[in-house]
């Protein structure tokens, strides 16, 4: 069926070839750039955004600790009513920074450790705070010793939550590095493959039209020098 088309047609169907393998490599190419930047935002807005969550909860709690060590040592009613005030507002970023994590969609039994212990820290705290302000500083004292073991449980927790994130990043940018990886092989396949076409192509047109013009030149040559 080739050999019967026309030049015309198969220099037309050459190039019809040549035109649908780049669309393709130009698909493969696309869907590399979106599938990437697709990742990227995934990585971005499920693994980072969350560990900044947990970052600023975990700075916040070392300020309250820092803060109820400091009440303790000062023993000034006035300024444990200011401290208190302090920590009260850096509970309340803190369970808004918890609820910003949980709504970007991490849930894991790390999670729920961290929220238990939070809790359990909370109690203590209130209590803590309660003893502060009517200046029991013994009973406070007393209870220092469990406020602080549990706000060291918290920062364990916090950071395996957020080892956990950065271990889940990693395999998503892994698996984001082998699609990309796949779809620029596809498209140097491709491309390699029109390259191949299109000297093929030429090759063979060159043949088809080049010998023919050769052979006329060879016998008006001929005829000049009057050699019919």
């Amino acid at each position: 069926m080739w050999k019967n088309l026309s030049i015309k047609k198969k220099l037309i169907l050459a190039f019809m070839m040549i035109g649908l393998f780049s669309a393709i490599a130009g698909v493969f190419g696309v869907g590399a750039i979106y599938s990437t930047n697709s990742n990227t935002n995934e990585i971005y807005s499920g693994h980072f955004v969350p560990a900044t969550y947990l970052f600023n909860i975990q700075k916040n709690l070392l300020k309250m600790n820092n803060t109820f060590v400091l009440m303790l040592y000062e023993r000034d009613i006035l300024q444990s009513e200011k401290r208190l005030k302090t920590i009260d507002g850096l509970r309340k970023e803190n369970a808004g920074l918890m609820e910003q994590f949980e709504n970007t969609g991490v849930s894991s039994e790390l999670y729920k450790t961290l929220k238990q212990d939070m809790a359990s820290a909370d109690g203590v705290m209130e209590q803590l705070s309660a003893l502060l302000q009517s200046a029991d500083y013994s009973g406070a004292m007393n209870l220092a010793p469990d406020f602080h073991s549990r706000i060291n449980r918290i920062d364990k927790d916090i950071q395996a939550l957020i080892d956990d994130g950065i271990s889940l990043a990693d395999q998503s940018l892994q698996a984001s590095q082998r699609t990309f990886l796949f779809a620029f092989l596809a498209m140097f396949v491709i491309s390699a493959f029109c390259m191949a076409l299109a000297v093929a192509t030429g090759t063979l047109l060159s043949r088809k039209i080049g010998l023919p013009i050769i052979g006329l030149a060879e016998a008006a040559d001929k005829l000049a020098a009057g050699d019919i």
